[in-house]
């Protein structure tokens, strides 16, 4: 099991739960929870998200882990891995 390049062999060997597609030059990975790793599958964002979706330009859209085991609030991080907005905890809207 692995990353496919284009003529179906495995160019990254991979143990995660789920490998998403690359989009910019990342990929979110999963392995209980979630981070990202680079074309030559190198981890550069360590997994630590209960969810993380593909980098738009710049940035990922997050969902931070809760300390009481409910849904964690959505937030941004940028391609160093620095949560650069996270929505406010006390807002009812999230």
């Amino acid at each position: 099991m692995g990353i496919h390049g284009s003529d179906r062999f495995p160019v990254i060997a991979t143990t995660y739960d789920s490998v998403s597609s690359f989009m910019n030059g990342m990929a979110a990975v999963e392995l209980d929870v979630n981070g990202y790793i680079n074309t030559v599958g190198d981890v550069v964002i360590a997994p630590e998200y209960q969810y993380g979706q593909f980098f738009l330009g710049e940035l990922a859209r997050v969902q931070l882990e809760s300390p009481n085991g409910d849904s964690g609030r959505w937030g941004y991080v940028n391609r160093l891995g620095r949560l650069v907005w996270a929505s406010n905890p006390n807002s009812p809207i999230d």
